[in-house]
């Protein structure tokens, strides 16, 4: 399967994992419902998200973000996680803010083919 049809699968597959919900208490803002695996139906919001200004050796960046855990299902409340857990929901967490933000960053790429502008009008998290 060439790469391109790849990613889209992958791409597919992360759209499933989660879901926009809005947030009762709060005016306008919206969280995120893991929707299967391990973490099924836990609603967590995203708060701050930086990126490191210094590329890393291999011109990609790296990222932070903060969030709060909303609601955790009865079933795992008291469900104690390894580390090597947390730190696959926090991936999980970090890929579905990518792919929030690639999904709603406008790219146009410019005559040259290289140059890319992005519409930042409005918040996407």
């Amino acid at each position: 399967m060439a790469q391109k049809e790849m990613m889209k699968k992958e791409e597919k597959n992360l759209k499933q994992m989660y879901e926009y919900i809005k947030v009762p208490e709060v005016e306008d803002q919206f969280a995120f419902r893991i929707s299967e695996g391990k973490f099924k139906d836990v609603v967590y919001k995203y708060n701050k998200f930086g990126v490191n200004p210094d590329p890393n050796p291999d011109d990609t960046l790296t990222y932070k973000f903060e969030y709060d855990i909303l609601e955790i299902p009865e079933e795992i409340v008291n469900k104690k996680y390894t580390d090597e857990e947390g730190k696959e929901f926090e991936s999980l967490i970090g890929e579905i803010l990518i792919d929030v933000i690639q999904e709603n960053i406008e790219m146009e790429e410019t005559e040259d083919g290289k140059t890319r502008r992005y519409d930042t009008k409005k918040s996407i998290v």
